[in-house]
């Protein structure tokens, strides 16, 4: 599952990631939290909450946060774990696990004018929402959106309607 959900560098086993962690919060001696990632239909069913709860416990950390996928993931299928759902799963992970999912962006001044490559470099690398676009790359929701319309035009993006919003990803 691990290699499934996270995509880690070849050669780098879960055994190894989750020591280094725990090695990490011993000798480590600042504030340490440990953001647990659900992803509908894989790491949300019994057996792999039990997993991430013995994880979280041989790490320890000082702070536990649980999200879930918020747009569609790149490279495989899965969704959100609806929010009653990660609130029943919380206590069961670590006793006073935070829930973060769906946290919003607050937008800012535009700090540049992104250039279309920037906006197409970025949707390369994971599907976004054009209210994603805009405060990733700094920018108003209107210079993303040309970008956009721009690439679904030349038939470079597909678009994907998620639960809330439509997303916008790489052909391939």
């Amino acid at each position: 599952m691990f290699r499934y959900v996270n995509r880690p560098a070849p050669g780098l086993p879960f055994h190894q990631m989750l020591g280094g962690l725990a090695t990490f919060h011993q000798e480590y001696d600042g504030q340490h939290w440990l953001e647990v990632f659900l992803l509908g239909g894989a790491t949300d069913v019994d057996a792999e909450v039990e997993a991430i709860a013995a994880g979280v416990r041989r790490i320890s950390p000082g702070s536990v946060q649980l999200n879930t996928v918020t747009r569609p993931p790149a490279g495989y299928s899965g969704y959100s774990v609806p929010p009653n759902e990660l609130a029943r799963l919380a206590p069961r992970i670590a006793a006073s696990a935070e829930l973060i999912a769906d946290c919003r962006h607050v937008h800012g001044q535009p700090a540049f004018a992104a250039r279309g490559e920037d906006v197409f470099e970025l949707l390369r690398r994971r599907p976004c929402a054009v209210e994603d676009i805009a405060p990733g790359l700094g920018v108003h929701c209107n210079e993303a959106t040309k970008h956009v319309e721009q690439f679904l035009a030349e038939k470079r993006i597909n678009s994907s309607r998620g639960s809330h919003q439509t997303y916008h990803l790489v052909r391939e």
